[in-house]
């Protein structure tokens, strides 16, 4: 296989906020502090971390050359300057989704964990062209044979002070040596999702982490699902079948939902394109031995998780999907919001269209009155999930009694939200990044403190999922 080739341009233009408001700006919390154009186009992931004290953005898509699609990645600092591009030298319609920060000792250096393949189609053994890269300068340091646009992440899983990877495609899931370069072991039973995001815990109190995740639909009537459950050898702990939605493609959030000092596992199932005709999508709330707590009416697709209103319950709050959330859910332009301890709907907010939405919600106290709020986002994506309409996206602030605080509306498709300390002035910005040709990094400032323990974003560590949130020093939330 050809090594991507590495490509230096010279800048990545910077200008004025280019967004829309449906409500006046100076009064909002959420206030425009600059624009940053990519020199990609349909951007999946952003990650954020420091280089030599200096904040950067690495985010994943593609550039058109003569006509034809190459994989990209691209790294430019929080001014929009350019740092570093990784072009892939062989054309085609390349597919990939989740990147990853890494910044342990195993590694030696910061680095990106970025897969790719040359079609959409998924499935094991795919022509993966990607592997971990320098963050520094975007050469390769390591290359996996099969791609995914499933997420990886690093746990220290069996508590010996080394961090491994554990690495998914669509088909495995595997514990990866960083230092010896090789797979410790294997998982393929039951294993099948897309888009998905395993997480870690410590089920059985042994102090060692296990590793969980959500199939969709890997049961032989084709219609079912299940949540399945290893331990840090690769061993089957539990696994919980027969679940009539796709548990495959949403987070798996630790949570502990009613405040009784015992955590839950969280997890959104979609009635996926409508598959099995169900009047709504739902919640289901596991516990640590794989037990099925409770089953909530969700019609949500992608959902944040907080304790918005600070009654020791944690809610789960999302964008209605028309797609995804069942038949109830069709003729609703609605977000929502659910107690995941009752099962009652806390709220409600009317908008006037729906599209997809964003893979990920957030909340943060954003005008700092020590209040939570939700940030969700909602749009018309480029392709998979595209409706017939204009290109159009918007940003919702909520506050947490249901409140509509404030509206932004985007010529393009929020695809994820992210909240960094981007100047260092102790405030956490909002970053909404936006699908485009080019994509883009919108930059809002928020009164909302820097720190780690406001779920800033619902899958910011492994333990929620994902490295899209750092904090200013570059390193993972461990939420």
């Amino acid at each position: 296989m050809k090594r991507p080739a590495l490509i230096i341009c010279a800048v990545v233009f910077l200008s004025y906020f280019e967004c829309e408001y449906t409500q006046g700006e100076d009064a909002k919390p959420l206030k425009p502090l600059r624009t940053i154009h990519l020199g990609i186009e349909n951007v999946g992931t952003t990650v954020a971390g420091s280089l030599h004290g200096r904040l950067v953005f690495i985010t994943q898509g593609y550039v058109v050359r003569d006509g034809e699609r190459h994989a990209a990645l691209e790294c430019v600092d929080a001014n929009g300057n350019l740092v570093w591009r990784t072009v892939d030298p062989e054309p085609g319609n390349h597919c990939g989704e989740y990147i990853q920060w890494f910044d342990v000792p195993e590694i030696g250096q910061p680095a990106v964990l970025w897969t790719f393949f040359p079609n959409p189609k998924g499935g094991d053994g795919l022509n993966n062209r990607g592997g971990l890269f320098s963050a520094q300068n975007g050469e390769i340091l390591h290359r996996f044979e099969t791609g995914s646009n499933n997420p990886s992440f690093i746990a220290d899983l069996d508590g010996d002070g080394t961090n491994e990877l554990i690495y998914c495609t669509q088909r495995f899931v595997s514990r990866f040596n960083l230092l010896e370069k090789k797979f410790d072991w294997t998982c393929r039973d039951s294993v099948f999702f897309c888009w998905s995001h395993p997480t870690v815990a410590d089920l059985n109190g042994d102090n060692t982490l296990d590793v969980i995740w959500g199939s969709e639909y890997n049961l032989p009537d084709g219609k079912t699902s299940s949540m399945i459950a290893v331990d840090h050898k690769g061993t089957l702990l539990w696994r919980s079948d027969g679940h009539d939605e796709d548990l495959g493609s949403t987070p798996v959030f630790v949570a502990d939902v009613d405040g009784d000092g015992k955590k839950e596992l969280v997890k959104n199932g979609l009635d996926l394109c409508g598959k099995n005709h169900l009047e709504t999508n739902h919640l289901f709330v596991f516990d640590f031995a794989g037990k099925l707590i409770r089953r909530i009416p969700s019609m949500m697709y992608s959902t944040g998780l907080a304790d918005l209103d600070h009654d020791g319950h944690i809610e789960a709050f999302g964008v209605v999907s028309r797609r995804d959330g069942g038949a109830a859910a069709r003729s609703l332009n609605q977000l929502r919001c659910v107690d995941l301890a009752t099962g009652e709907c806390k709220w409600v907010v009317n908008v006037s269209r729906i599209g997809l939405p964003a893979s990920n919600a957030l909340a943060a106290d954003v005008d700092g009155d020590g209040v939570l709020e939700a940030i969700l986002a909602d749009g018309n994506p480029v392709f998979y999930g595209r409706i017939k309409d204009e290109d159009w996206g918007a940003v919702y602030l909520v506050r947490s009694d249901g409140q509509l605080l404030q509206t932004l509306d985007f010529k393009g498709w929020p695809r994820r939200l992210s909240m960094f300390d981007v100047n260092h002035d102790g405030s956490n910005e909002l970053i909404v990044q936006v699908d485009g040709r080019p994509a883009s990094l919108h930059i809002f400032t928020t009164d909302a403190p820097a720190t780690e323990d406001d779920w800033p974003l619902p899958f910011g560590g492994i333990r929620n999922w994902g490295y899209e949130h750092c904090d200013s020093a570059g390193q993972p939330d461990s939420n």
